[in-house]
């Protein structure tokens, strides 16, 4: 993706043409399209009961430090 900042994208699907740039690509549609779909899974894993946090999925994020 280094150097597509600027790049015309064209996205092809069921109910049209998109045309987006790399940069607006990314942030626009990849990263709400990646938190949309991993709060719905988040969400329906929830709902059946399974015990899962943010914790579980971000684990990696935050590291505890002692005081």
């Amino acid at each position: 993706m280094d150097g597509a900042e600027t790049k015309e994208i064209i996205l092809q699907t069921g109910m049209g043409n998109f045309q987006f740039t790399g940069q607006d690509y990314v942030t626009m549609f990849v990263i709400p399209n990646f938190h949309f779909h991993l709060s719905t899974g988040y969400c329906l894993l929830r709902s059946m009961g399974v015990d899962v946090g943010a914790l579980d999925y971000m684990k990696d994020v935050f590291h505890k430090v002692e005081e």
